[in-house]
């Protein structure tokens, strides 16, 4: 009998000490890989900070405005926010603010097309900067152009400005020879008056 009880004794024991090892065993890879999508899951459920962009400081802008005296003004103005914001390069926007404040010496809805400085990374110092002036065709198609003085003046006024930005912001020792586009082809002409095109 009392190897009987024994016997019994130890399978109990056996059946306690698997029960036990099948408790504490590791998570399968499959239950361990379920919580790690889990976690994945709710990470990418995260609402995302929202990041907002930093305006630009506006800059004060070198513009030769006509004048009714027929000379250009050379005049600082405050960078418009809208322009600011576009982060274009000083001459583009100096140019883009003159063609609004000039409306009298400047064709309506003329705009740029492009700003481009061609020989950007070493320019050879005895050709100096080259700089395209692109303008849209409203540019030549204008009344205002059969005033001789008018047109003239609005030609250097175009130069000056933008030959002032190139200098603010780019090797103001060298010199800079700024070419005026419509279409891609220089303008030589305004009305009546033959202007020096590249300037």
């Amino acid at each position: 009998m009392k190897l009987g009880k024994l016997h019994n004794l130890g399978t109990l024991l056996i059946l306690v000490v698997g029960l036990v090892s099948g408790c504490s065993q590791e998570p399968t890879s499959e239950n361990a890989l379920s919580r790690s999508e889990k976690s994945i899951a709710a990470i990418s459920a995260r609402p995302k900070p929202t990041v907002t962009p930093v305006a630009s400081a506006p800059r004060q802008l070198t513009v030769f405005l006509p004048g009714p005296d027929g000379k250009l003004h050379k005049t600082k103005i405050k960078e418009p926010s809208d322009l600011a914001n576009k982060q274009l390069w000083e001459p583009e926007s100096a140019l883009t603010v003159l063609f609004r404040k000039a409306p009298q010496f400047i064709p309506a809805n003329t705009h740029l097309t492009g700003a481009i400085r061609k020989n950007k990374d070493y320019p050879d110092p005895g050709v100096g900067i080259v700089f395209e002036v692109r303008l849209n065709k409203k540019f030549l198609n204008s009344q205002l152009w059969k005033d001789n003085k008018k047109a003239k003046l609005a030609f250097d006024a175009i130069i000056e400005t933008a030959a002032s930005g190139i200098n603010e912001t780019i090797m103001p020792s060298y010199p800079v020879n700024i070419y005026v586009l419509v279409n891609e082809k220089p303008v030589t002409m305004l009305g009546k008056v033959k202007v020096k095109n590249p300037a």
